[in-house]
């Protein structure tokens, strides 16, 4: 998942080495207050990973959009679509 224009926004940490992710990217991950995440380094990068990244309604981890801040599935996205008509 690749966000145009947000590798050219410049961040600096604290002094206890914290900083901010973007609002777009925590709406894409479905970050609220109190969700856990896992730190990891790959190829020199820090990558963040929410533990439980699923569908609110379900639980797939694919196709997922956020609503309100919550990750919400494209199947489930198109079911309540259905259900509302």
């Amino acid at each position: 998942m690749k966000y145009v224009g947000l590798r050219d926004v410049e961040h600096c940490t604290d002094n206890c080495i914290r900083f901010v992710i973007p609002v777009e990217l925590r709406q894409a991950l479905g970050l609220t207050p109190g969700t856990k995440v896992q730190f990891e380094v790959e190829a020199g990068a820090l990558a963040v990973q929410a533990q439980n990244p699923g569908c609110i309604f379900c639980g797939s981890r694919e196709d997922l959009a956020a609503h309100h801040g919550r990750p919400v599935c494209g199947g489930c996205c198109r079911d309540a679509v259905v259900a509302a008509r």
